[in-house]
């Protein structure tokens, strides 16, 4: 298929295009990661919420990133058999465990988040920084959005 008629002749021409560039951005890192790392997409989604907010139960990380808290859970059992995340017993709510990075998740991280550095300048070295501050006030309008049409599965 002509990449102009995906464009331009696509019933969901919006899905279409942000699925294309988050493809083509994370696809290759994440490919490198699981050879390198043996890290899978849902484990570096559970690594990169616990760096973003530590303590995050992996519940709330399906809510945040969207991703099924099947595989969400998966991932956390993953990460703390290999010592890369710690599960905590809340001391105020005792059935709530939080997330915490352990050093090996830390340092996993800091191996991979490069990678996403790198495609992500790559993507954006189109557009000049009034476009990228569009991008970015546009972007955040449709996350924020997201709770009125968004559902956690």
């Amino acid at each position: 298929m002509d990449l102009e008629i995906a464009l331009g002749q696509n019933p969901i021409p919006y899905a279409y295009r942000m699925a294309f560039l988050i493809n083509f951005l994370r696809g290759p890192v994440l490919k490198e990661a699981e050879l390198r790392e043996g890290v899978n997409r849902p484990d570096w989604t559970v690594l990169l919420c616990l760096s973003l907010q530590d303590g995050l139960s992996a519940q709330e990380i399906a809510a945040i990133s969207g991703q099924p808290k099947a595989s969400l859970s998966r991932a956390v059992n993953r990460l703390t058999k290999r010592g890369a995340i710690v599960r905590r017993r809340d001391a105020r709510d005792r059935r709530r465990h939080p997330l915490h990075l352990a050093a090996e998740g830390k340092a996993i991280f800091a191996r991979i988040l490069p990678g996403f550095v790198a495609r992500e300048q790559a993507m954006l070295a189109p557009l000049d920084d009034a476009e990228r501050e569009v991008l970015d006030r546009l972007l955040r309008k449709m996350v924020e959005g997201s709770a009125t049409w968004a559902k956690v599965y």
